[in-house]
């Protein structure tokens, strides 16, 4: 089992994040992380389809998860991982530190839907270019 997490999308720090009382008291920022695979534009957010054959690459950020059992419960809320026909599962996914090279096992949310017909974000990286909505999501 692992106490890290890796996010690559609206839980970044990045965006003001939807979820606040995770990100100061249950989440410890470790640094930057790098996945193998593929990220998707799925409309107001992203997905990934992680795959560690994959030279693309999808960039996030590594948190240790110090309440793992609340957090990963009120995340898998969030994220609808229990619904029916759920749009995200979790994961368990290595992850490299770019800066030491360390690989670290990370739970992460996978994109559940086939990807054919969506715009794959080319350059990993999710980045809020300022017209998103999120009050909307």
């Amino acid at each position: 089992m692992s106490d890290n997490l890796f996010v690559y999308g609206l839980l970044k720090s990045s965006f003001h994040s939807h979820i606040p009382e995770l990100r100061v008291s249950a989440l410890l920022y470790l640094g930057r992380g790098v996945a193998s695979g593929r990220l998707y534009d799925v409309g107001r957010y992203p997905g990934a389809k992680f795959d560690s054959e994959e030279s693309a690459e999808i960039f996030g950020e590594i948190y240790e998860v110090n309440d793992q059992m609340d957090v990963l419960a009120k995340l898998d809320d969030f994220e609808g991982v229990h619904e029916h026909n759920p749009e995200y599962r979790r994961v368990l996914v290595t992850i490299t530190m770019p800066e030491t090279g360390q690989a670290l096992n990370c739970w992460a949310y996978e994109y559940c839907y086939e990807t054919e017909g969506l715009q794959r974000i080319e350059s990993g990286k999710y980045e809020d270019d300022g017209s998103l909505d999120l009050t909307k999501i």
